[in-house]
Parts: structure tokens; sequence; C-alpha cells
């Protein structure tokens, strides 16, 4: 098999044009949206390869927990406040607002394999509202996963 390139998401041209002679193509579609052309040549399409940019936006996109740690210990378990994506979680943490003395909002990818072992949904308060709003990020809070309103 003969990979003719990479179509860039946005690209609006005709695919007719690109099959003309009607060899057989297969159209390829990552999970992440990258669009690839195989010719094929009685084989199956060779699995798309990502781009960089393309890996990258699909790691900024994944679900993470942002939780409460204490510089004092706390509970065994981490407290939950939102599940957001990582960029949301980068940006939030990053933030002052969003610490203070002896406490701040954190984020991990696996909050722990046990829940209400490891990690348990802490009630939130509203006292970071104005930060989410300002951000306009809607995280999903508490058992039922519910979005909450930013």
């Amino acid at each position: 098999m003969q990979v003719v390139g990479e179509i860039p998401i946005d690209w609006e041209g005709p695919a007719w044009a690109l099959a003309e002679d009607a060899e057989p193509m297969a159209i390829v579609l990552s999970e992440h949206g990258d669009i690839r052309i195989d010719w094929i040549d009685g084989e199956e399409p060779a699995p798309v390869v990502e781009s960089e940019e393309a890996k990258e936006r699909a790691w900024r996109e994944e679900p993470v927990y942002c939780y409460l740690a204490s510089q004092r210990g706390g509970p065994r378990w981490k407290r939950v406040l939102w599940k957001v994506t990582r960029a949301e979680a980068m940006r939030l943490c990053s933030d002052d607002r969003t610490k203070g003395p002896g406490w701040m909002v954190v984020w991990t990818a696996n909050p722990g394999s046990q829940k209400d072992d490891d990690w348990r949904w802490f009630r939130d308060n509203g006292s970071m509202d104005h930060v989410l709003r300002e951000f306009g990020i809607k995280p999903i809070t508490g058992k039922e996963g519910k979005r909450a309103a930013a």
C-alpha cells in the first residue's frame, strides 16, 4: 500500500478529484480528527499515524480530576471536586485564586483505583465559581456526574 498523504481537517476540496483514475482508495479518519487517504493495492489500509498536533490536542482534551490537597494531610482519600479536561485543569490549578494558606486545587488523570477508598466526590461549596465562570469551564461534579453551571 502506498500512502499518498494527509489532508488537514479543515480541507474542503472535492474528494472525487483525488480519485479520478478510479483506483481503489480508503479514506481513513482517526479518532482525533486526522484524515488520510490510502491507495489500496489489495491490502487493508495501514493504521492511522497521528500527527503530533493531533496527539497534543487529544492529550489536552482527556478528562482529569481536580481535588483539594491540604498541607496538613487531611483525609486519607482525595477530595475530588470536579472532572474537567486536562487543559481546563491546567488553567484552574495554575490560577492563584485556587490556592490558599495550607490548601490548593490540584489535578490528576488517575485519582486512584478504588473509589471511596482512594478518592471521593467532595461537595463544591461554590467558593471558586467566579474562577470557573471567568474561564468558561462547566465541570462535571458529584456522584451523579452532573455538569455544573458556569
